[in-house]
């Protein structure tokens, strides 16, 4: 799982440092556990990766992790890329069974996030 990580974390630290000329990046990883059994338990990891930059609207979040796609095309002229790095991310977290998403508001932060089941 080590080496799935970090492309994965690298794809979407690489896509926030684009949008985030001042403030910070930020990573934070949860671990958590449930009892599924009186002998046995879950756990589930969690990554968020959290900037102070431009923020997503409502209508591009929807495309976020879509192939060659992004926010909007005045975005890509200003910060380049492809539109290929989220949906490689997404397609990551899939392979190893896990859930990918977005949380954000125009103007203000967005937070990337994965999770995942482990043993």
């Amino acid at each position: 799982m080590k080496s799935i990580l970090r492309p994965i974390i690298s794809g979407i630290l690489v896509g926030l440092g684009k949008f985030t000329s001042t403030g910070s990046v930020s990573v934070r990883v949860f671990l958590s556990s449930k009892v599924i059994a009186k002998k046995d338990s879950i756990h589930e990891i969690q990554f968020e990766v959290t900037d102070t930059g431009l923020g997503i609207s409502d209508e591009a979040l929807g495309r976020m992790f879509q192939l060659f796609s992004q926010a909007d095309s005045s975005t890509s002229r200003r910060f380049g890329g492809t539109g290929l790095g989220l949906s490689i991310c997404k397609q990551l977290v899939e392979l190893m069974n896990g859930q990918i998403g977005v949380r954000s508001q125009l103007g203000q932060s967005s937070t990337f996030w994965f999770q995942k089941i482990i043993a």
